[in-house]
């Protein structure tokens, strides 16, 4: 609610969107309803981070990692409500793209990954995500290692879907 009124008084708050984007559809007993303002929050930040104009105060290389770690909470964001909603595929490319844009990934995306690559039948990928979210210290780290030796024997039983 605390979003939800900072973005009441300014809309277009690029520090308060992406953690609405981010933060909506990790919670338990997301509704549809929620989980499309959620990626509308992420939406309307990645459009208006596209065209933020650097402050003067920031160097460049600063300016470029605040911008990525906003972006990977918007897609890390969308691609938790597209797994949520059973778009696997989508959730595949926003979460690539999250882990990929910030530097300290979060475990809970390589989780999310890994379980959207292995209902996706890419086995391969889905190996990847859940050792990378393995070696990160964190609560999920055992279960993303008996994940990953899973998705192991469930590839070698099954055929893996092309990309």
């Amino acid at each position: 609610s605390a979003g939800e009124k900072a973005l009441a008084s300014d809309p277009n708050n690029v520090d308060v969107l992406p953690m609405m984007a981010f933060a909506i559809p990790r919670r338990n007993g997301t509704t549809a309803q929620q989980l499309e303002a959620a990626m509308n929050y992420a939406r309307r930040a990645i459009n208006l981070l596209a065209t933020m104009p650097k402050p003067a105060e920031l160097d460049d290389a600063t300016f470029s990692r605040l911008k990525n770690e906003k972006l990977a909470q918007c897609r890390s964001g969308m691609g938790t409500a597209y797994f949520k909603t059973g778009h696997f595929d989508e959730s595949v490319t926003e979460l690539s793209q999250a882990v990929r844009l910030d530097t300290n990934p979060d475990p809970v995306d390589y989780y999310i990954l890994g379980m959207a690559n292995d209902r996706g039948s890419h086995f391969t990928d889905a190996i990847t995500a859940f050792e990378k979210c393995a070696g990160i210290p964190s609560s999920l780290q055992t279960n993303c290692k008996n994940l990953a030796e899973e998705t192991k024997k469930k590839k070698g039983n099954s055929l893996e879907a092309p990309r």
